[in-house]
């Protein structure tokens, strides 16, 4: 070990990557190899970009949701803070992939439980006498026990201080 100490620092350098790229050589199904030190425990040494080994996990579709409730974010404003999120750690797979496709869906998410129908309404009697009638498309909820039960347990709404608004005509 004296002997390799008296040695300049590229030559150590270039023995040591030597002996790396023999050790991966001798187990080609890996891309890292574990040295043995003079004290401590052996030392594990990756081939490739460190880079691509730095990071984190995904944010998954649920966490992107729930990001959303909570700030009350738009589908485009959670588009876009998602963008941010891959643009700040410069990659694409910050995200779960198919986000905006599970934003959509989740914006279909309601759908069941409303339906479109054409009424007809009338006006009060103008000065002729006779009630104006008129019709307009109008969204009906279909069943308002199921859609409040769907958006407490959606919302994670436990606290009995927490209420949903429904409002009707």
């Amino acid at each position: 070990m004296q002997n390799l100490l008296t040695l300049t620092p590229n030559t150590r350098e270039k023995l040591a990557s030597a002996t790396i790229k023999e050790k991966l050589h001798e187990n080609e199904s890996t891309t890292s190899t574990s040295l043995k030190q003079q004290h401590g425990k052996s030392l594990t040494v990756e081939q490739g970009c460190a880079e691509r080994r730095l990071g984190f996990q995904e944010i998954s579709h649920d966490t992107m949701m729930r990001f959303k409730t909570s700030l009350n974010l738009s589908n485009r404003q959670t588009l876009e803070a998602a963008k941010i999120l891959r643009h700040g750690a410069q990659k694409n797979t910050v995200v779960e992939k198919n986000f905006k496709q599970a934003l959509s869906n989740q914006g279909q998410a309601l759908q069941s439980f409303f339906r479109s129908k054409k009424l007809t309404f009338s006006h009060q009697p103008d000065t002729s006498g006779e009630a104006a009638k008129v019709q307009e498309d109008c969204v009906l909820c279909t069943d308002i026990a199921a859609l409040v039960a769907y958006l407490t347990e959606a919302r994670n709404l436990c606290n009995t201080e927490e209420k949903l608004i429904i409002k009707s005509a």
